[in-house]
This record gives structure tokens, C-alpha cells and sequence, in this order.
């Protein structure tokens, strides 16, 4: 077992399989929090013939040593998953945290992960395979700062212009 291995081993897993609201709750309250991770990693897995991936975060030193794992509550497709994944992405550029991608081809190994399971084949496969993210990939929402009275609010504004999603700041 590797050094680097043994320090990731105690991962923190937020989020719920399958589940767009709680994964995205999960990277606004990361992203928009006062403690910024290193890097984040997007995993992208793609299992059938729809075309659609699934897409979870790994999430490196964010407040707690080690990676927290994002479920992968996203996805490619034109639904909530794709609107969570536009959200998060746009918040990820918004707030300058470097983003690598790195693509799964073993569903049963996807799984695991998104369930919360780090093996140190997986582990292995991220490090190796990871490279800076491809913007054109998938299109990330456009966030803006606006000021209601005192309250700051971030809004994930899609390219026509319809509101996606609001987060109301501290």
C-alpha cells in the first residue's frame, strides 16, 4: 500500500447515489463555503448507449485532510442532472478551483466510488488518468453575484438566460 494511498484512505462521502438536489447541496456548501478545496476531479463514467454520463466530484483537501467524495447525483443529459452538473461546473470556474477530469471505464469500479468506496486500484486509476478538464465538454452554467437588500445571493444562469439555481450567501 502506498504512502499517498494510506493518506487518502479516510474519505468523507457526501451527497446521495443517483440524487442531483443532495449532490449539488453538497458541492454549493463546498464551493460556496469559506474553506476552498486544492483541486477537484470530475468523474466522468459513461455505461450505455443513451450517449448520457454520469459525473461525481472528488474533492481534494477541503477543510478535512484527504478527498471527500461527491455522489454522482449528475449527468450529461438535458434533465436535473444536467442542470446540477452546468450548476456545479459554473461554480467551480466562478470560484477558480482548478478542475481535472478523468474518465472511468469500469462500471462496477464507478459504482464503488459513488458509493463511497476508495480502493487503491481506483485511487491508482484517478492519479494516472486525471488531466486539466475539457471546458467543452459540457457547458457550465454562468454565475452571478447579486445583492437583494442585504442579502448576497449566487444565480446559475443557463446560455438562455433561465435561472437554474439560487444560493443565498452568508
Amino acid at each position: 500500500m502506498s504512502d499517498e494511498y494510506q493518506y487518502y484512505t479516510s474519505t468523507q462521502f457526501l451527497g446521495k447515489h443517483g440524487v442531483t438536489l443532495k449532490c449539488m447541496q453538497a458541492m454549493v456548501a463546498i464551493l460556496a463555503g469559506p474553506y476552498h478545496p486544492e483541486k477537484i476531479t470530475m468523474v466522468i463514467g459513461s455505461f450505455d448507449a443513451s450517449g448520457s454520463k454520469r459525473v461525481m466530484f472528488l474533492v481534494w483537501e477541503w477543510g478535512y485532510p484527504g478527498i471527500t467524495i461527491v455522489s454522482d447525483g449528475f449527468g450529461t443529459h438535458g434533465g436535473e442532472g444536467g442542470a446540477g452538473l452546468a450548476t456545479v461546473l459554473g461554480l467551480i470556474k466562478y470560484y477558480q478551483i482548478p478542475l481535472l477530469e478523468v474518465w472511468i471505464q469500469d462500471q462496477k469500479s464507478f459504482d464503488e466510488l459513488a458509493h463511497g468506496t476508495l480502493t487503491e486500484d481506483m485511487f491508482d486509476e484517478v492519479q494516472e488518468g486525471q488531466q486539466p478538464y475539457n471546458w467543452k465538454f459540457y457547458a457550465p452554467a454562468k454565475i452571478q453575484k447579486v445583492q437583494k437588500g442585504e442579502q448576497q445571493t449566487l444565480i446559475a444562469v443557463r446560455g438562455d438566460g433561465h435561472v437554474i439555481f439560487n444560493v443565498n450567501l452568508p
